[in-house]
C-alpha cells in the first residue's frame, strides 16, 4: 500500500514538473491562398486568430504575402507555453470571412522549438497520429487518477450495475494498461473502456466535447469503412456502398472484415458503446452507420479495435448464399459523406426538419418528433404542437401516430407538453429518488471540470439527508403531476418507439406506458427501468491526454428491479426483406390496425 501511494505521489510530482517547464515556441504560419484567389476578389486583409497569446479570438494577427506568390506568412513566438499546450487557430479575411473548417491545431512540447504550420484555405487539417509524440506513462497515469477520483467523488450511478470491488478491479486493469506510453488513439480507447464499465448512457468520452487534438488524431482519420449499414439480428447488412468496388451491392451481408468475423467485431464494440445497464439493443442501435451527422459510434471505435491493413479492409460478403471477398480502401468520414451526397443525393436534415406533421388520411394523423434538443431549433416547438393538435381536433381525426424513433432525448419539457395534449386526465408521475454523491466539488478536481453553469459546484443548499454515501436533493422527490387538459386529443394514440429512445424519450415512453396514454409499437427502448443518471452533466477535461469524459451528477432511482427498457405493447421487428423494399414495417402495422377497426 505504501509503495502504491509513493508511486502516485511520484507521478504527480513528475507531471507537475513537466507542466511547469515553460519555454518559447516559434511557429512559421503559411496559408496557401492561390486556389481561393481564383474564385474571389483579392482580400483587403488576411489574418489569423487563436487561443494562445499573442493570438486571440477577438483580434486578427496579420499574415502577409510580400513576394506576392499567393502564400501568406507570419512568424509568431508563443512565450512560456507549458508542456502539451494546444494552440488552436483559424484564418480569416476582411475581418469577417472565416475558414469553414474545424479549428487548426499545433501541439507545443513545452520546450524551445521552431515549427512550421502550412495550410490551404478551407481545407480541413489532416493530422496523422504518427506526427504526434507518444503520451508519457506518467501523464497517462496522472489523467487516470484525476478520472478515477472524479468518478468516485461525483458519479451517482457508479455502483448501480457494479459492486465497488468489481469496479476497482476494472479500474486497476485500465491503470495497468496506462503504464506504457501511448498515442492519442490508444489513450482514447483505454479511457472509453474505463467509462463503459459503469454502464451509464450518459457517461462516456463524448465525441462532441473532445479537444480538437483528439478529434483530429482519433476521429478524423481515413480509417473508416466505405459503407453504410444496418444491423438486424446481430448481422450487418450494407445499405449504401461508396467504395470503388461495384461488386458490393445493397443488402449484402458483411461476414468478416480482415478475416475477423462480424460477431467478434460486434461483441467487441458492444463492450464499449455507452448504454444503461445490460441494454444490448441500444448498443447495437448505436453501432449502425447512416453516414449522416458528425459522429457515429462504429466509426469511432471500430478502427481502434480493428485498424485497416495498409489503408485497406478485406471484406467478406454474402448474398443469396453466394460469398465473395473484396478489398476496399479505407476512407474518412468526411469523404464518405461527400460520396453519399454525390452518388445517392444524401442530405443532412436540419433539426427543424425532424419535427413533421401530416394528415395521412381522414382517419389518421402522423406526428414525428425526431429531436428533443429544442435549444437548437429555429421553429417555435410549443406553437408547432399547439397548431398541430388544433388541426387534429378541428378535423376530428380519430387516430394519431407519434413517432419518436431514433430520438435519444434532450429537453424534458417536451415530455410534459406532449403528454398534456394526449391526456384529459391528471397524471401522477412515479416518484424517483434523486440523489447526488457530494455537497461540494472537491477543490483538487475543480480545475479539470466545467459545465453549462456553475450550479454543479456546490449542492450544499439543495440537499437534505445523507444515506449510504448519497445526498437527497430538495424538491426533487416530490410527486410530480401533469394537470388534466379537457381539450386533449380524445382519439386513439400510437407511439412508435425503438432502442434509440434512452433519455428523455425513455421517460416519455415510460409515462405513456404506465398511464396507458397510447399503444406502444416497435422495439424495446433504451434506458433502464431502475433509473438513469443525468439531468446535470460535468465535463471532465484530462489535462495531458486532452480527452474529455462526461460525468452525470444526478441519479434517478426507481423501485423497479428491471434493468431493461420500456417494452412495446405490439412488438414489430423489421426483416432484411422489409428494409430492402423500403417498407416502414412499424408504421404499416399501425395503419393495418386502424383499417381493421373500421
Amino acid at each position: 500500500m505504501k509503495k502504491e501511494l509513493l508511486l502516485i505521489c511520484l507521478i504527480f510530482v513528475a507531471t507537475f514538473s513537466i507542466a511547469q517547464a515553460q519555454n518559447n515556441t516559434s511557429i512559421s504560419f503559411q496559408l496557401d491562398l492561390r486556389e481561393e484567389l481564383t474564385n474571389i476578389k483579392m482580400p483587403e486583409k488576411i489574418g489569423i486568430r487563436g487561443n494562445q497569446p499573442p493570438l486571440s479570438w477577438k483580434e486578427s494577427y496579420p499574415v502577409t504575402d510580400p513576394d506576392q506568390d499567393g502564400i501568406y506568412e507570419a512568424e509568431l513566438t508563443f512565450p512560456d507555453l507549458a508542456a502539451n499546450s494546444l494552440i488552436e487557430y483559424k484564418y480569416i479575411y476582411n475581418e469577417s470571412v472565416w475558414e469553414n473548417v474545424d479549428n487548426r491545431i499545433v501541439l507545443a512540447s513545452g520546450q524551445n522549438q521552431s515549427l512550421e504550420s502550412s495550410a490551404q484555405w478551407n481545407t480541413p487539417q489532416v493530422l496523422s497520429p504518427d506526427q504526434l509524440p507518444l503520451i508519457p506513462s506518467a501523464q497517462l497515469l496522472a489523467d487516470f487518477e484525476i478520472a478515477r477520483k472524479s468518478f468516485l467523488a461525483l458519479h451517482p450511478g457508479l455502483y448501480r450495475y457494479n459492486t465497488p470491488q468489481e469496479l476497482e478491479a476494472h479500474f486497476n486493469i485500465i491503470k495497468k494498461a496506462l503504464e506504457l506510453p501511448m498515442n492519442y488513439q490508444q489513450a482514447y480507447l483505454q479511457f472509453s473502456k474505463m467509462t463503459a464499465k459503469i454502464k451509464c448512457g450518459h457517461t462516456y468520452a463524448n465525441y462532441y466535447n473532445q479537444s480538437e487534438l483528439v478529434k483530429k488524431a482519433v476521429f478524423n482519420q481515413s480509417d473508416k469503412l466505405p459503407f453504410c449499414f444496418k444491423i438486424i439480428d446481430k448481422r450487418i447488412y450494407i445499405t449504401e456502398n461508396v467504395s470503388d468496388n461495384n461488386e458490393i451491392k445493397k443488402g449484402m451481408e458483411i461476414l468478416a472484415i480482415n478475416n475477423i468475423d462480424s460477431k467478434t467485431i460486434l461483441d467487441s464494440l458492444i463492450s464499449i458503446i455507452k448504454a444503461d445497464g445490460p441494454n444490448e439493443n441500444k448498443r447495437i442501435s448505436d453501432l449502425e452507420i447512416s453516414g449522416l451527422g458528425k459522429f457515429e459510434g462504429f466509426d469511432i471505435y471500430f478502427p481502434l479495435f480493428f485498424p485497416p491493413q495498409a489503408g485497406k479492409y478485406l471484406i467478406k460478403v454474402s448474398q443469396h448464399q453466394v460469398q465473395a471477398e473484396v478489398l476496399v480502401k479505407a476512407i474518412s468520414r468526411i469523404e464518405r459523406k461527400k460520396r453519399l451526397s454525390e452518388r445517392y443525393n444524401y442530405r443532412e436534415l436540419s433539426n427543424d426538419e425532424l419535427w413533421q406533421f401530416k394528415i395521412l388520411d381522414n382517419q389518421t394523423a402522423y406526428l414525428q418528433i425526431g429531436t428533443f434538443v429544442t435549444w437548437q431549433l429555429k421553429l417555435d416547438w410549443k406553437m408547432f404542437l399547439k397548431t398541430t393538435f388544433n388541426e387534429i381536433n378541428d378535423k376530428k381525426i380519430p387516430n394519431l401516430i407519434i413517432d419518436i424513433r431514433g430520438c435519444e432525448g434532450g429537453n424534458d419539457e417536451v415530455i410534459y407538453e406532449l403528454v398534456r395534449y394526449i391526456s384529459n386526465k391528471k397524471i401522477s408521475l412515479e416518484i424517483a429518488n434523486k440523489l447526488v454523491r457530494y455537497k461540494k466539488i472537491p477543490g483538487e478536481l475543480l480545475p479539470y471540470l466545467s459545465s453549462w453553469d456553475d450550479s454543479y459546484k456546490d449542492f450544499s443548499g439543495q440537499i437534505t439527508s445523507s444515506n449510504n454515501g448519497f445526498f437527497k436533493l430538495k424538491n426533487e422527490t416530490k410527486l410530480c403531476e401533469i394537470s388534466a387538459n379537457k381539450n386533449a386529443f380524445k382519439g386513439k394514440t400510437y407511439l412508435l418507439i425503438n432502442a434509440a429512445n434512452s433519455s428523455a424519450t425513455f421517460y416519455l415512453s415510460k409515462i405513456v406506458k404506465d398511464h396507458q396514454l397510447a399503444t406502444l409499437v416497435g422495439q424495446t427502448t433504451g434506458g433502464s427501468q431502475k433509473g438513469l443518471n443525468g439531468s446535470r452533466i460535468a465535463f471532465l477535461h484530462l489535462p495531458y491526454s486532452k480527452i474529455e469524459l462526461d460525468i452525470p451528477l444526478i441519479g434517478s432511482f426507481y423501485e423497479s428491479q428491471s434493468t431493461g427498457g420500456i417494452e412495446p405493447d405490439i412488438p414489430v421487428n423489421p426483416s432484411i426483406e422489409d428494409w430492402m423494399l423500403n417498407t416502414d414495417t412499424e408504421l404499416e402495422t399501425i395503419k393495418k390496425l386502424i383499417r381493421e377497426q373500421h
